[in-house]
């Protein structure tokens, strides 16, 4: 089972390489193995942290009980360099778990399937609502 520090290591594209829980509160960690309080984080990597958080727990729990993940635009908040990582994650996430990601961005469904046959991690099926 992959951890959410692995899970955010890859997100930031190893800008931060450890999780530390700490009285309350969650450390990052660089490379360099210096400290930052996860409230100093920007918004869009605070979200990435929470949505590590959540595949590790997902994948914990998917052990007892198989149930889908279900996220709602969870890119939107994220830079280029950053969609990309994360689209790679939900992949590998996907290896494990079904996930249905809801999005109203046709780029994001575009970069999850373009991210989905370059990884050769399956099938990334999109189906478009009618509005």
């Amino acid at each position: 089972m992959l951890s959410a520090a692995e899970s955010f290591n890859r997100i930031t594209d190893g800008r931060y390489t450890n999780l530390i829980p700490e009285q309350g509160a969650l450390t990052v960690l660089d490379p360099r193995g210096s400290r930052l309080d996860s409230s100093q984080l920007s918004r869009g990597a605070t979200e990435q942290l929470y949505l590590a958080m959540r595949f590790a727990l997902a994948r914990q729990h998917a052990r007892t009980t198989s149930l889908p993940l279900v996220l709602d635009d969870v890119l939107v908040n994220a830079d280029p360099p950053r969609k990309r990582h994360l689209a790679r994650e939900l992949h590998v996430v996907a290896t494990d778990l079904q996930v249905l990601l809801f999005t109203c961005h046709p780029e994001t469904a575009e970069l999850l399937a373009e991210v989905g046959c370059s990884t050769g991690r399956g099938p990334t099926n999109i189906v478009e609502m009618p509005r």
